[in-house]
This record gives C-alpha cells, sequence and structure tokens, in this order.
C-alpha cells in the first residue's frame, strides 16, 4: 500500500512539472508556437 502511495505522489509531481513546463514553453512561444512533438 505504501509504494501506491509513492507512486501516486511521483504521479502527481510528474503532472505538476510538465503542466509548468507547458505553461513556460507556451508564455515563451505562444500557443499556435507549442508543439508536443519530442
Amino acid at each position: 500500500m505504501a509504494t501506491e502511495r509513492k507512486q501516486r505522489a511521483n504521479g502527481v509531481e510528474s503532472r505538476r512539472r510538465i503542466l509548468d513546463a507547458t505553461v513556460e514553453i507556451a508564455g515563451e512561444r505562444g500557443y499556435e508556437g507549442t508543439s508536443i512533438a519530442a
């Protein structure tokens, strides 16, 4: 059970980091200049 909580916590942290990066990139390049390509 503790492992599941840790994985969820890591998932929440990952989502937060992805959204933070998205906001930063969209702010720099604008919506049209933002891509999801790697």
